[in-house]
């Protein structure tokens, strides 16, 4: 999997790309924040195939030079191992179901990027997949 946070050239819109690079994927989950804004969610499919795009307009107004601080995350088809990678291309797995303490949530895996971000002081805003 592979997340991509993208602002076209002379726009303050925020696109986000979420590649499969693997094996059938379920409950798959992303996360955008920059200038005060956020969005996350479950992604509207419920799995994502090798090799699926799926493309994501939010409705983030990028209106600084910050980098938007990002991560997708998905559980392998047993629901067993939980995957979680950022844009600088670390990965790692979490196995949640044969270990309980290695359940993480939205604000750890936004902290790996950020350590002082804190997402309830982000105003949450609702983005829409791109069918192109």
């Amino acid at each position: 999997m592979s997340i991509d946070v993208i602002t076209p050239l002379g726009s303050n819109e925020v696109r986000v790309h979420l590649m499969n690079h693997g094996h059938a994927v379920r409950g798959v989950e992303f996360a955008v924040a920059v200038d005060g804004q956020m969005t996350f969610s479950v992604t509207p499919r419920p799995t994502l195939q090798p090799g699926e795009l799926l493309i994501l307009r939010t409705a983030i107004n990028h209106v600084s030079r910050a980098d938007p601080v990002s991560y997708i995350s998905c559980y392998d088809l047993t629901g067993r191992v939980l995957h979680a990678w950022w844009p600088d291309g670390e990965h790692r797995v979490y196995r949640v179901k044969d270990h309980p303490e290695e359940r993480v949530n939205r604000s750890q895996l936004m902290a790996r990027l950020a350590p002082a971000l804190d997402i309830s002081q982000m105003q949450l805003v609702p983005y829409e997949e791109v069918r192109e």
